[in-house]
């Protein structure tokens, strides 16, 4: 929705209308629609007479100014007011923070650079006579106010067309996205600042604890992280952290495996958790060697579907073989990649497709599904021998994909969600993976490129600067695949603690810290 579908409300002084505050709406922002809320709060928007936008003469023209002043909430789980934010971050707009990275709490005196002010409806600053005296002039001279009331609850499952009403008022005032300052400044702060603040969330949020319970791989791949995060900065209460979950896991799904990957089933001795490393390794025999030799027969014979998630069961395969002395089940593994990479590989934009079948159209290319297919490419590298027949093979594939990343990799070191779109919107978890795999190639001597190592220097830029307070920004969620590709820029959320700890130490074990 456009500045001009609510122009009515733009009124002078304080004015109260229903809207909700949300994402970019536009393809100029690069960020499609998202699931929005169907309970509707209160937004005062106040601006200039007729909705003009008239720069004060005070104000500096200088790029290196914030261009927002985002309040902080009374609240801190005020989760609207808090999806505002997290899309402004996502988008690159310069506001202003604190050193720490906490948003401001005091109104400054000079509103002179600011464009936009966005604030809590029900801070007390807002009732103070001085305050909304000071704030009219702010809007008198061509700035705007934004307030916002929080709803008794959201609901994330409902499209709401209003869902864009803030974020377009915020552009509407000149708003810069991607602002260059302002990544630069989330970017020049330390790694180990950047990747502790992200685990000390991770550390203290109820809610992470919970998913990594649920035993899913996705969950796990993040404690390979996590350890060595321990090791670099030497932090032991990180490693009993992991430890201890380890520990409930292995209490929940006592008697048989979880679903745990290559990430972490290696560590699992060195950890102290030696039954459940046996029980994983138990769980590979005979019959699991000729049932994936069945697979392959059947899908040599009639053809098969593949996806990326089923690409890094693949590597897992590799690895079991390995820990487990099962060298009959590298030849099955090698053949399924094959016959995976055949369907699922592009070799015009040397991308994979998030999912497809054989003779069949494939979908868009997932940016997380480059992450996937890749961690099953590594897994593989790692633990076949390098004379295998296969070896080679894998050592192309990631050769190839490396060559059509570095060519859509985004200015910002992202990745967009659909990784050859550059209308779609960029998307860190994705990007996260593929920095960890090929640090991981680099370091197994394959891949040792320049621009290999400019692009994943550039990924690392990007996730430390679309990083805030130990979130980072612009994710989305997982969901299968589908030929709908306005469906890879729905259901974002407000960052993710995990994004840092995943990749941060796989860059600096391999390359050094990218700021020290």
């Amino acid at each position: 929705m456009k500045l001009a579908a609510f122009c009515l409300v733009l009124l002078i002084g304080w004015t109260v209308r229903t809207a909700l505050a949300a994402e970019p709406a536009s393809a100029a922002a690069s960020v499609p629609a998202a699931s929005k809320p169907a309970h509707i709060s209160l937004v005062t928007i106040a601006v200039a007479p007729g909705g003009e936008t008239k720069i004060p003469a005070t104000q500096p023209s200088l790029a290196d100014k914030p261009e927002v002043l985002f309040m902080g909430p009374m609240n801190p789980n005020f989760e609207l007011y808090d999806l505002v934010y997290s899309y402004l971050v996502e988008s690159g707009v310069y506001m202003q923070l604190e050193d720490d990275d906490r948003l401001p709490e005091e109104l400054p005196w000079d509103l002179s650079q600011y464009k936009v002010i966005v604030a809590d409806a029900h801070a007390p600053f807002m009732s103070a006579a001085t305050a909304k005296e000071h704030l009219q002039k702010f809007v008198d001279r061509g700035g705007m106010v934004i307030t916002i009331k929080q709803p008794e609850k959201v609901n994330w499952d409902t499209n709401d067309p209003e869902l864009y009403e803030v974020y377009d008022a915020v552009l509407g005032r000149g708003v810069r996205l991607q602002h260059p300052a302002f990544l630069k400044r989330n970017a020049a702060r330390p790694d180990r600042q950047v990747i502790l603040a992200s685990t000390a969330k991770q550390m203290a949020v109820p809610g992470s604890i919970s998913w990594y319970l649920i035993g899913n791989d996705v969950a796990y791949m993040h404690f390979e992280g996590l350890l060595k995060t321990a090791a670099l900065y030497n932090r032991p209460e990180i490693r009993q952290f992991v430890l201890d979950l380890l520990q409930e896991i292995d209490t929940k799904h006592q008697g048989h495996a979880a679903v745990f990957g290559p990430h972490l089933v290696k560590q699992f001795k060195a950890l102290g958790c030696e039954s459940y490393y046996e029980r994983v390794l138990a769980s590979v025999d005979a019959n699991t060697v000729q049932r994936l030799r069945d697979r392959v027969k059947q899908t040599q014979e009639r053809g098969g579907s593949f996806s990326c998630e089923r690409m890094e069961g693949f590597g897992y395969s590799c690895t079991l073989a390995n820990l487990a002395n099962h060298p009959e089940l590298y030849d099955p593994a090698v053949e399924m990649i094959k016959l995976g990479h055949g369907v699922l590989f592009d070799e015009k934009t040397k991308l994979w497709a998030h999912g497809g079948a054989t003779g069949q159209e494939r979908t868009p290319p997932w940016s997380r599904g480059q992450g996937w297919a890749l961690i099953g490419l590594i897994e593989a590298l790692e633990n076949l021998p390098k004379d295998h027949p296969g070896y080679p093979i894998i050592v192309k594939y990631l050769e190839e994909t490396a060559e059509g990343l570095a060519q859509a990799q985004d200015a910002t070191g992202l990745w967009h969600c659909v990784v050859d779109d550059p209308d779609t919107r960029l998307e860190a978890s994705g990007t996260a993976m593929i920095l960890r795999a090929y640090c991981h190639a680099w370091r197994a001597g394959v891949c040792q490129m320049p621009q290999v190592k400019e692009m994943l220097t550039k990924a690392w830029y990007g996730l430390k600067a679309h990083s805030v307070g130990g979130r980072t920004f612009s994710f989305l969620w997982g969901f299968s695949a589908t030929h709908d590709k306005s469906a890879y820029g729905k259901k974002p959320s407000s960052g993710t603690v995990y994004l840092t700890p995943l990749a941060g130490p796989e860059y600096v074990m391999t390359f050094g810290p990218l700021v020290p």
